[in-house]
């Protein structure tokens, strides 16, 4: 294990990455018939995200947010030897690597006792000052559609459909020549594991904006010694509670 303290992983604080911690444990973070916010008193959510700090302070997680970096500002991307990416980012970091010798292939999210994989989708909505909102709905519906969504990622810079149906197409995969090769069944492996990974697609808007808020301050306060990560978490949540209780239905 000794060995391994000197793998990096490169961890940016980005809502794909720790709503799968939080929820990777079995935690529930939120509950939106209580009007709850649990990311502290949900002790398997909190467990999740005690794993990612714990990885961070070991080694294996880039300590995001951290002030003092000297022992990482020397290292590029293709230095570590896992870096969490999505799809879109892929042809950007594939000319590093290979600029550099390196062989690189695409693996699955790392499994957790409740193993979940942070995705989102891209997002169509009906403006409420539509003319005709039966016939943009059902524009915006066609999009969720198996048409829909070999229409919407057939085209370059579409990224990876919803549908399991699809996951065998090869409409999406190896379309930059870099990736020609590549593990890309990785980003459709497990697509029962899938967890929307947008704070704001999961609670209000207003209550969603605590936590995005507060997340970056808090590892960087703990990284800087400076406040417990879980003492961060237990704010974090008594500010989202006493916001979700002033909101009628409407809002939330």
């Amino acid at each position: 294990m000794e060995d391994l303290h000197n793998w990096r992983c490169v961890y940016i604080s980005i809502l794909l990455l720790y709503i799968a911690f939080m929820e990777g444990w079995g935690g529930q973070w939120y509950n939106p018939s209580k009007k709850r916010v649990n990311v502290f008193s949900d002790p398997f959510a909190l467990a999740g995200i005690e794993e990612m700090i714990s990885a961070a302070e070991m080694g294996f997680l880039y300590p995001f947010g951290k002030s003092n970096l000297n022992e990482y500002e020397k290292l590029g991307t293709a230095d570590y030897i896992f870096n969490q990416v999505s799809s879109s980012e892929l042809k950007k970091v594939s000319k590093e690597y290979e600029s550099k010798g390196i062989d690189w292939d695409i693996a699955s999210f790392p499994k957790f006792p409740h193993s979940k994989a942070g995705v989102v989708s891209s997002g169509l909505v009906v403006h409420n000052k539509t003319r005709c909102p039966d016939m943009a709905s059902a524009l915006a519906l066609f999009f969720y559609t198996e048409n829909g969504q070999i229409a919407f990622h057939g085209e370059k810079g579409g990224t990876v459909p919803v549908h399991k149906s699809l996951a065998g197409s090869d409409f999406w995969k190896n379309r930059e020549s870099s990736c020609a090769g590549k593990n890309m069944d990785a980003f459709v492996s497990f697509p029962e594991l899938d967890t929307v990974g947008i704070i704001k697609g999961r609670l209000p808007s207003e209550v969603a904006s605590i936590i995005e808020d507060s997340w970056e301050k808090m590892l960087k306060q703990h990284f800087d010694g400076y406040k417990h990560f879980a003492d961060s978490l237990y704010d974090m949540e008594r500010k989202a509670n006493e916001l979700w209780e002033t909101l009628d239905e409407a809002d939330s």
